[in-house]
């Protein structure tokens, strides 16, 4: 099934006009074969664990090349993550926040983080919806103001990379999604007016809907890209510099 899952991931990549990078969600199904098979059309892997993370090594995949989330992490997963390189470590509180300064300072290498936004709005397109409400998940995006100005001032240790949004799991509705987009750029818009700190890399999360029990019932990508597209290529015209947008998708893909 890896042809299957290869061709799904660069359908998706088309489906946004090549403006995307694909992270493949170790959670879904974490075989080592199915890792190695994927290395060479997947931009990188979402994993949540430090097994994941070892998995991804046996794989071959560069820890520039791996997204970190989960709100579980511990002390000493952060610190292999921050040796290893991960590319983003996405902190989910403030206290994982601390945490990863202090492994970097005990480690001798910088941390780079994203910081994973717990949406204010709640989006009813999808049918787990993890924003409009405290969640075990993410930093809420109402208290952003207490978490920035930390991040900005451990900058001798913390290499902030953006922001991670993950607004909810199994939406078949492209608007949704579309709305989640909006959502997730207008929140870096504020952090980039309100911070100096700037958002190169931007992880929409996933949640594109695949039914268990009907075979036809799936997230049209073609609709998608017709929501999608206009609004990222609107956001990369006002950017002053580079941006990586990326989608983390598992159970999609698998």
């Amino acid at each position: 099934d890896a042809d299957d899952v290869r061709a799904r991931i660069r359908a998706v990549r088309d489906a946004l006009g090549g403006r995307v990078q694909v992270y493949y969600a170790v959670k879904a199904n974490p075989n080592l074969e199915l890792l190695k098979a994927v290395r060479s059309i997947a931009d990188g892997l979402d994993i949540s664990s430090g097994g994941e993370l070892e998995q991804a090594m046996l794989a071959g995949f560069e820890g520039s090349a791996l997204s970190f989330a989960g709100p579980a992490k511990t002390d000493a997963e952060l610190a292999e993550s921050i040796h290893r390189g991960v590319g983003h470590i996405s902190v989910e509180s403030l206290r994982e926040l601390n945490a990863c300064v202090a492994a970097a300072r005990a480690t001798g290498h910088r941390a780079c983080i994203t910081l994973r936004v717990n949406p204010q709005r709640l989006n009813r397109a999808f049918g787990m919806k993890m924003g409009g409400r405290a969640t075990q998940f993410g930093n809420d995006e109402e208290s952003l103001g207490d978490i920035l100005p930390v991040v900005a001032a451990h900058a001798d240790v913390l290499d902030f990379q953006g922001i991670h949004v993950y607004a909810g799991s199994q939406c078949f509705d492209a608007a949704g999604l579309a709305e989640g987009v909006a959502d997730t750029l207008a929140a870096v818009r504020a952090i980039e007016s309100e911070s100096p700190l700037y958002c190169a890399a931007i992880n929409f999360g996933g949640g594109f809907g695949l039914s268990h029990v009907d075979i036809d019932k799936e997230l049209g990508l073609a609709a998608l890209g017709e929501a999608v597209r206009p609004l990222l290529d609107a956001f990369v015209a006002e950017s002053t510099r580079p941006r990586k947008l990326i989608f983390e998708l598992g159970r999609y893909l698998t």
